[in-house]
């Protein structure tokens, strides 16, 4: 995937999002929640560092951006991109899960707290697909992409 093709990737995404929300005049920033945030990046950080190390992790990140990378380092990266995009939906469906036992626990008596914690618990999963589709899995198609015409 070449940087011409990812940017108007992320543009086409971002235009059906916004088409979407316009469309449902819903606001925005009901799709920011900084503690189903940090949940996926926190654990993903933690997931990384004791699988492979921090220096590795930073060498598959500039490998995406680095014209002149290796084949091997290239399979590499691009077997962590796969791996950390499996990671991040596994991720996403951790916090979902536990956002909706949180419901069923403690608001299934009052009704008018289910809504709006089970959106809480919904914006986990969006972020983990949204990192997925955005990040990881282009990262691994570039890299993909260099290991074939390394």
């Amino acid at each position: 995937m070449k940087k011409l093709h990812y940017f108007i990737y992320v543009i086409l995404f971002f235009v059906i999002f916004g088409a979407i929300l316009w469309s449902t005049e819903t606001a925005p920033y009901i799709f920011i929640d900084i503690a189903s945030l940090l949940i996926i990046l926190l654990f993903l950080m933690l997931l990384t560092v004791f699988q492979i190390g921090i220096k590795q992790t930073i060498l598959y990140y500039k490998a995406v951006f680095d014209p002149t990378v290796d084949s091997e380092t290239a399979k590499a990266g691009s077997r962590y991109f796969s791996t950390l995009s499996l990671y991040t939906l596994g991720t996403g469906m951790l916090g979902f899960l536990t956002g909706i036992m949180v419901v069923l626990a403690y608001y299934m008596e009052d009704t008018k707290y289910v809504g709006p914690n089970m959106a809480v618990a919904l914006i986990t999963l969006f972020y983990s697909v949204f990192f997925c589709l955005l990040i990881f899995l282009p990262f691994k198609m570039v890299l993909d992409s260099k290991a074939r015409n390394a």
